[in-house]
């Protein structure tokens, strides 16, 4: 909250919604502290992502409109909301199908398929609606709910959700790190619904490391375009400026020395990928390029920080015959160390969590919001944390009905 006004993040494509953005403003400036990208982001000596992640961080509400189409950033703006338990507010345009591209057809589908809505909202608008006021009044309705509820006087981190099991998977890191190589790589075989990139943040978490962007692989038409890709999103995750105008300045070498006066002592790097494109033989190719030629950096200078990648294969489709497939065709990559794949998480787990945190004080509470929160003996991970990320939100926000259970025993 700014001057008393709560900060609102509004995120969408930019082109698209032109018009749209513009009426938002209009209808929002006097009552919230609303952050556009094209009035208020200004020049800044920094990556785009990170201005975005610093607005998002410190705003209290995220608003996104969906509609053909989708910007560079726009879902990454969102699942940033979701990961700091930020209420979103999503706004999906009525259209036919074959006019929406078909991924963020899919994406909004997994929005609606959120079976807990605490902290996501999501609304229909038609062509021609007056989508300023529309917004205007459900902010208005959170506003009061929020004012009648009060405000907590202890707050817990929204990452706090990452902490909740994965050991197995931290064991095996720990051991892979005793060889102390200056770079590492991993593969991150999981299901469907198991969150490789929360993997990921309770390793840096774990280790107090440096964070980077995640880096999508997708299929390319050329070898050549996709490793200029993957240097260029490395240098540009780490907030390299300016960029180097040849391609040999992206080497690893200025990678490292331009990472030099970091305070971590280790640097996490996410790559990304949907299954059907590991058999893609330019995506092996690029992968062991990256792997045995790139990271393969000539004299490591005293006090460089050491690097982990970690290669995320994301299944669409969840059969078992999938999973053979996939994990036949990862054994192919031997520079790789295999993590087990992520299990399932248990209300034993959420119990040691619980515990950890501090979250009641009771263990007759305890068992109270557990009998009223988490209803199944397991969750897939993604799903857990998604249950978790809205109590943590609940908490913060002091629902009255979760209140009421913590202080009744």
């Amino acid at each position: 909250m700014t001057g008393g006004k709560y900060r609102v993040f509004l995120s969408s494509s930019m082109s698209e919604f032109k018009q749209e953005r513009a009426q938002i403003v209009e209808a929002l400036e006097n009552a919230y502290e609303l952050f556009t990208y094209e009035n208020d982001a200004g020049a800044r000596p920094q990556s785009i992502q990170k201005t975005y992640y610093e607005e998002i961080d410190r705003s209290d509400v995220y608003v996104g409109l969906f509609g053909a189409g989708y910007g560079k950033y726009t879902i990454d703006e969102f699942e940033r909301a979701r990961d700091m338990g930020i209420p979103c507010f999503i706004y999906e345009k009525e259209m036919k199908p074959h006019e929406r591209d078909a991924e963020l057809s899919q994406f909004l589908s997994s929005i609606t398929g959120v079976t807990d809505k605490e902290g996501l909202s999501t609304r229909w608008f038609k062509e021609g609606d007056s989508l300023g006021d529309l917004i205007m009044h459900d902010l208005a309705v959170w506003t009061k709910s929020k004012a009648e509820r009060g405000s907590s006087s202890g707050q817990l981190n929204a990452d706090k959700k990452y902490y909740c099991n994965r050991r197995q998977q931290l064991g095996d890191f720990q051991i892979a790190l005793e060889e102390e190589k200056n770079f590492n790589f991993f593969l991150v075989d999981g299901g469907k619904k198991q969150s490789h990139k929360g993997l990921v943040k309770r390793f840096g978490m774990h280790y107090d490391g440096k964070l980077k962007t995640t880096i999508r692989l997708n299929q390319m038409s050329s070898l050549e375009r996709l490793k200029s890709d993957i240097r260029r999103e490395l240098f540009t995750g780490f907030d390299i400026s300016p960029l180097p105008t040849k391609i040999e300045g992206f080497s690893m070498e200025n990678l490292i020395k331009n990472t030099l006066h970091t305070d971590k002592e280790r640097i996490f790097v996410a790559f990304e990928m949907r299954e059907d494109l590991l058999g893609d033989t330019t995506i092996q190719k690029a992968l062991h390029w990256f792997a045995t030629t790139y990271c393969q950096a000539g004299d490591i200078p005293e006090g460089a920080p050491k690097f982990h990648f970690f290669l995320n294969v994301k299944y669409r489709n969840p059969e078992a015959s999938q999973k053979r497939k996939v994990r036949k065709q990862l054994e192919k990559f031997t520079q790789y160390i295999k993590l087990e794949q992520l299990e399932n998480v248990t209300t034993d787990d959420i119990d040691e969590w619980f515990d950890k945190h501090g979250f009641t004080e009771t263990e007759t509470a305890k068992e109270a919001v557990l009998d009223k929160y988490f209803t199944e003996e397991e969750y897939p991970m993604e799903m857990a944390l998604i249950k978790i990320s809205e109590l943590i939100s609940k908490y913060n926000q002091s629902d009255q009905e979760l209140y009421a259970l913590i202080h009744k025993y």
